[in-house]
């Protein structure tokens, strides 16, 4: 019994500490990945390169519950999550992966950026 309330005792204070991060009750997935549009403090705008390896940012494109939505632009990439796609000096690159991504990107023609 008193192995238990010592146990007990241990866990509040870890909560209470803040060295055990406590449970919250919404999806902060975003918040967590994106701070100001920025993933590493790499905007997540501009101009864009796609690379095999050693990308700037790892991404997954995903279909559902992503992280960033992006719309592809030809030009005039002022807002969060309009890329344009380029060969040559490019503002950072993107490695697409499969496991263990930064972020998670849904590529939409509308409403381009992280939803709130």
């Amino acid at each position: 019994m008193k192995k238990g309330v010592v146990v007990f005792l241990f866990a509040l204070f870890l909560a209470g500490s803040g060295l055990v991060p406590a449970a919250s009750g919404g999806d902060d997935r975003n918040s967590e990945k994106i701070k100001d549009c920025k993933v590493k403090g790499i905007p997540l705008q501009g101009k864009v390169r796609f690379v095999r390896n050693f990308g700037d940012i790892k991404i997954r494109v995903v279909d559902t519950f992503s992280d960033l939505k992006v719309k592809v632009r030809e030009n005039f990439t002022n807002s969060c999550g309009e890329w344009q796609i380029v060969d040559h000096f490019p503002d950072f690159t993107v490695e697409i992966v499969d496991t263990l991504p930064d972020i998670e990107v849904k590529f939409v023609e509308y409403f381009p950026g992280v939803e709130e």
